[in-house]
């Protein structure tokens, strides 16, 4: 009974409660003790019939190589089913290595010897690959730098096995209770007397305060100050006598010669003020014309899709920015990706589009998190809790591709001459970590604001580059 209760406290706390709460860890030391019973159970058994035919032995070789190779496998499984699976193939394994003659393996040389560091490996492992995520100011490392850490691990653990632990082993007791007093007075004297027991100092709680404060003002931000220089756009109106949404509609005229437009949705509508920064005037007109919703590309859903058609005719921009989240884009592909509707119909805006347009850029979708209240919301709340554990608020390089596939498929099935396709939301990612953070580590301000995921000013300084490098490129073509 008291073993079920602990794996049932390890199934409903969090994966950090569970790691460090004893009552949540109890039904692996049952498995151990488990272990340990059936073993001294058969031990008499073993000593009376200490050979079985090879037959026999082939068999349970094939077993233990076989749960071995099953391990290795690089598929994903569950990580409550990996804990508990693991746990239990490990209790087999001890089992199996006290009946040497009956399993094969167990017997191996190599293998007994990486038993005997492997305590001095489970205590070195954490402490080098603390230092290295250290190093690399990264919270997840990359493929090589495992590899790295796994390479020193076994290196200092052979070294400090044959030169200190084995020492105490074969010392005398005296010198193994002194040695741990010594450890054990060093540790109280850290706790009680260094900064393990303090709060955090004062550059971490005006950190924790800005950052809560920042996330909080972000998680349910809906219309903005329009950006200085901004007008009403009458012109726009006299075109199409679409008034709708005010705040998503802007004129601003410039000291340069290109015509820009920027037409979307909500996200558009984020990304305005970067872009229109990133400009630094020289163009000679900049109009924003968006709706909250409206999706332009795939389904023409709004009366916004009309106005901006005949705004393109009248205004004949130089260049054309269109950012329009769209979940259709995401679905599946059934058949050819170009009798697909959704790129049929993002065919015939684009054509249009290029049409009456100098060049013209879509910007792809980042990845949606999907978390409760949004990221801006549940980083706040965290860190009021005084809860500073924000490492899975993230999600892997692999699944943001996996999940965009179909929208990439698409995007590049599309032709115009001068489109370009902005690929933003591998501009959140970092492929050599395989990782997409939802947040800035360092200073924890939320990239994502309230629960539809749009973009903050923090998350939006990650595209600042890409659409640098459009901008700059079109003012040099657009001034030759």
């Amino acid at each position: 009974l008291l073993y079920s209760v602990s794996y049932y406290f390890h199934l409903t706390l969090s994966s950090m409660a569970s790691f460090g709460s004893l009552h949540a860890r109890m039904w692996q030391f049952a498995i151990g003790h488990i272990v340990n019973e059936y073993c001294q159970l058969f031990t008499a058994s073993d000593k009376a019939d200490p050979e079985l035919p090879v037959s026999s032995r082939l068999g349970s070789f094939t077993v233990t190589l076989g749960f071995i190779v099953l391990v290795l496998l690089p598929i994903k499984i569950e990580d409550t089913f990996v804990r508990l699976f693991v746990s239990l193939l490990t209790g087999f394994l001890i089992c199996c290595g006290s009946r040497k003659s009956r399993f094969a393996v167990m017997s191996n040389k190599f293998l007994e010897y990486m038993g005997d560091i492997s305590y001095v490996v489970y205590l070195i492992h954490w402490p080098i690959i603390v230092l290295c995520k250290y190093h690399r100011n990264v919270y997840e490392l990359a493929n090589e730098d495992i590899l790295n850490c796994l390479a020193l691990t076994i290196f200092i653990s052979v070294v400090v096995h044959h030169s200190i632990e084995q020492t105490f082993i074969k010392g005398p007791f005296v010198l193994s209770a002194i040695s741990t007093v010594l450890i054990y007075s060093f540790l109280c004297s850290a706790i009680f007397n260094g900064d393990i027991l303090k709060t955090p100092n004062a550059n971490m709680k005006t950190l924790y305060a800005d950052a809560i404060k920042y996330n909080l003002e972000n998680s349910n931000a809906l219309y903005f100050s329009k950006p200085n220089g901004s007008l009403e756009d009458t012109q726009a109106v006299a075109w199409t006598n679409y008034t709708e949404e005010a705040p998503l509609r802007t004129y601003v005229p410039g000291n340069g010669s290109a015509s820009i437009l920027l037409i979307g949705n909500s996200y558009a509508y984020r990304a305005f003020p970067v872009i229109l920064r990133l400009f630094e005037g020289r163009f000679k007109e900049f109009r924003f014309l968006a709706h909250s919703g409206c999706l332009l590309l795939s389904a023409r859903t709004c009366y916004l899709s009309n106005a901006i058609h005949t705004v393109i005719e009248k205004q004949k921009p130089d260049i054309t920015f269109v950012i329009a989240k769209d979940l259709h884009y995401l679905e599946p592909i059934k058949g050819n990706v170009l009798d697909d509707i959704h790129v049929k119909n993002t065919q015939d805006e684009l054509d249009f589009l290029s049409n009456h347009s100098g060049k013209v850029v879509f910007d792809l979708q980042y990845f949606r998190p999907n978390v409760t209240g949004g990221v801006a919301y549940t980083v706040a709340k965290r860190l009021q809790q005084s809860n500073v554990f924000l490492e899975d608020i993230k999600v892997t390089y692999d699944e943001y591709k996996r999940v965009h596939a179909p929208e990439i498929t698409r995007m590049e099935a599309l032709k115009a001459p001068n489109l370009i396709l902005n690929r933003v939301g591998d501009q959140m990612c970092s492929a050599r970590t395989n990782t997409c953070w939802f947040y800035n580590h360092h200073n924890l301000r939320a990239y994502y604001g309230d629960w539809d995921a749009h973009l903050t000013t923090e998350g939006l300084k990650l595209l600042e580059a890409g659409y640098t490098r459009i901008i700059e490129d079109f003012l040099a073509t657009h001034k030759s």
